[in-house]
């Protein structure tokens, strides 16, 4: 039996579905490598430096053969450098735990795939790619120490583009100002005690909201829109960031989407230790109208 088709009007997507999952499970994964390294490299070094301190091994006028005698000093050069980096690593994997999330979703939208891709770190000049439309070029700021920095143009050959500047606050989380040629393209950043709320509004009807913590590692961010359904954008490596956004969502609205989230993530790393004011609203900034 067929079941009957929803009425109109009626959203189809599945709701995201948040499900428990153990900070060990979300939490970076460097640091706990680090951990069992050193520790490993301690604990294996650690006998042969106590062996050499014995009688066992020593002939009758108390040397140590040299072959023993070399391995104890590289045993010792070992354990001196292993056992501080445990100590270092096991502070960050603590670290890691505290700010790992204690939930994740359990399945995501299926839309139109977006990339962004910058041809090295140091580079203003990238490409973001929108499926089934053209390529679009980005030309960002250069920042005085050498990196890139927003505001960043976005040109598309025939299509209209887009300007993204942040808005950098005294106290608290940096907004955006979009600007292109068709609908306003709203954002929104507000800073709450749990983290930086953030709602993107493509002018069109489409909405997404995150947040994310001012913490390092940041690489993933979890967007919802106004039907439950869960999207992401994610860092693929230095210079790429990748995204699954709704089809719905206007092209230019996807591509300033992309870098306004990747220029959150680089900030919630480089400002990881900054102490943020909560409960400030960092205002709402409308641009780009017709």
């Amino acid at each position: 039996m067929v079941a009957p088709p929803p009425p109109p009007g009626t959203s189809t997507r599945r709701p995201a579905v948040p499900v428990r999952r153990s900070r060990l499970a979300t939490a970076r994964r460097a640091p706990f490598w680090v951990l069992l390294t050193s520790g490993l490299v301690a604990l294996a070094s650690a006998p042969v430096v106590h062996l050499a301190f014995t009688d066992r091994w020593r002939d009758a006028d108390g040397m140590l053969p040299e072959g023993l005698v070399r391995l104890t000093v590289l045993a010792f050069f070992a354990l001196v450098i292993s056992t501080p980096t445990a100590l270092t690593s096991l502070v960050l994997a603590i670290r890691a735990l505290e700010e790992a999330p204690v939930e994740d979703v359990a399945e995501y939208g299926g839309g139109r795939r977006v990339d962004l891709v910058w041809p090295d770190r140091y580079a203003t000049r990238g490409r973001i790619t929108l499926e089934e439309l053209p390529d679009a070029r980005v030309t960002a700021t250069r920042r005085p120490t050498g990196g890139r920095i927003l505001p960043a143009t976005v040109a598309v050959a025939g299509e209209p583009g887009c300007r993204v500047v942040p808005r950098l606050q005294p106290f608290g989380a940096t907004s955006y100002e979009v600007t292109s040629e068709g609908p306003a393209i709203r954002v929104t950043v507000a800073e709450r005690a749990g983290g930086v709320d953030t709602t993107f509004e493509d002018g069109r009807g489409t909405r997404l909201r995150w947040r994310h913590r001012p913490v390092a590692g940041v690489t993933r961010l979890t967007l919802l829109d106004d039907h439950g359904t869960a999207w992401w954008v994610r860092r693929t490596g230095r210079t790429s960031v990748r995204a699954e956004l709704p089809d719905e969502l206007d092209p230019v609205a996807a591509r300033a989407l992309v870098l306004v989230a990747e220029d959150q993530m680089t900030d919630a790393t480089r400002h990881g230790s900054v102490v943020h004011i909560p409960g400030r609203d960092v205002g709402a900034v409308a641009t780009g109208g017709d």
